[in-house]
């Protein structure tokens, strides 16, 4: 999204909400949501400000973002459309799998293509369902999460994970390539 499109957004918030926005305070915004492709997120705030009774904030409009560009299903439908991927082995090829696939939660397949189909066919339903549930709970989210963050904060937590891990594995943390002061001070300090 550039400067301008963001312009255009919150005049939009301003317009409906009857806030205002200074030249900086737009140029926060524009920093918070420059990744963010600008008709996504000016569905965004439509919706946003057809529904919501809040001020609404660049978080607000990334999760509604993330929630138009891999929209979330319940356990019950990612379960129901698991079991419409799932054939009993040696049966024939299905060729129609791409608009088989077309409406299918891209979480549940990815499942189904890390999990595969015999493993799926052959598991008992009283075993296999409550793991496949934790497993979409656990990877939905963390899609979402991923949507909602920027790269540069994704990387950042990713590489915060891997000093976690480091510090865990070594009990001594390492801090010697920080070249961001505020990134440095939270890593020292929490």
């Amino acid at each position: 999204m550039t400067y301008d499109q963001t312009t255009v957004l919150t005049a939009m918030i301003e317009a409906a909400q009857g806030v205002s926005f200074d030249e900086s305070k737009i140029r926060v915004w524009y920093s918070l949501l420059d990744d963010i492709d600008f008709e996504v997120a000016k569905i965004a705030v439509g919706k946003l400000l057809r529904t919501s009774t809040y001020s609404i904030t660049p978080a607000h409009i990334r999760a509604a973002c993330a929630d138009i560009v891999s929209p979330q299903i319940n356990v019950e439908q990612a379960w129901s459309q698991l079991w419409t991927l799932v054939k009993p082995p040696n049966s024939p090829p299905s060729y129609d799998w791409e608009e088989k696939t077309k409406h299918i939660c891209p979480v549940v397949l990815e499942i189904y293509h890390s999990i595969g189909n015999f493993n799926i066919f052959q598991s008992e339903e009283r075993f296999f369902r409550p793991q496949f549930e934790k497993l979409y709970k656990s990877m939905a989210n963390s899609k979402k999460e991923g949507l909602m963050l920027s790269g540069d904060i994704s990387a950042k937590i990713a590489d915060l994970r891997i000093r976690l891990a480091t510090v865990v594995e070594n009990d001594e943390p390492d801090y010697t390539d920080v070249d961001d002061p505020f990134y440095a001070d939270f890593l020292l300090n929490g």
